[in-house]
C-alpha cells in the first residue's frame, strides 16, 4: 500500500500494479456529482471498493457495472469488510468485477460513447438559439408572446418532475 503521494506519471504504473481500486467520500459529498478518479478506476479494469452515501451517482454506477463493493460513508466496518470480502475473493471473480468495470467505463464513459450526446445538445441549443432569432425578426409582441410561452411550459415541466420524483420516494 502506497501511502506517499503519486507524480501524475506514475498513477497509471501504481493502478496497475494495484488488485483493487479504494474510493473514500465523506457522507453528503457524492451527490453532486461523480469523482473523476472513479472513471479512470474503471477503465484500469480494476475492481472497486466504495464508501459512499448509497444514493450517490459513484454508487449507482458501481453496483449498475458489478464492479465492485460498496458500502455506507463513514462506516469504517463495513468499509473494512469490503476489503475482507475482495481479499477473499477468488482471481476470477477479482478478474470478472475488473472486465466489467471496463465494459462499462467503454460503453458509458468513454469519448466515443458520449459523442453522440454532445453533439445532440449542441444541435439542440443551435435549434433554440435558432427559433428565438426567428421569433424576434416578427418584432418585439412575437419574442415576447414567445418568451412568456417558453415560461410558463418551463413551469409545467418543472412541476410534473417534481410530482414524478415525489411520487418515485413515495
Amino acid at each position: 500500500i502506497i501511502f506517499d503521494v503519486v507524480p501524475p506519471g506514475m498513477v497509471a504504473t501504481i493502478q496497475k500494479e494495484a488488485d483493487v481500486m479504494v474510493l473514500a467520500l465523506i457522507g453528503g459529498t457524492g451527490t453532486q456529482g461523480v469523482p473523476s478518479k472513479l472513471t479512470a478506476y474503471m477503465f484500469s479494469g480494476k475492481p472497486v471498493i466504495a464508501s459512499m452515501d448509497p444514493g450517490a451517482d459513484a454508487a449507482h454506477m458501481i453496483k449498475e457495472a458489478k464492479a465492485g463493493v460498496v458500502t455506507m460513508a463513514d462506516d469504517v466496518e463495513s468499509f473494512a469488510n469490503s476489503f475482507r470480502l475482495l481479499a477473499a475473493a477468488s482471481t476470477e471473480s477479482l478478474q470478472e468485477m475488473g472486465d466489467n468495470s471496463r465494459k462499462f467505463a467503454e460503453e458509458k464513459l468513454s469519448r466515443k460513447a458520449n459523442l453522440a450526446l454532445v453533439c445532440n445538445e449542441i444541435m439542440w441549443s443551435i435549434g433554440t438559439a435558432m427559433i428565438t432569432q426567428c421569433y424576434s425578426t416578427r418584432g418585439i409582441d412575437a419574442l415576447a408572446a414567445y418568451n412568456i410561452s417558453s415560461t410558463i411550459t418551463n413551469l409545467f415541466f418543472v412541476s410534473n418532475i417534481a410530482m414524478g420524483d415525489s411520487i418515485s420516494i413515495m
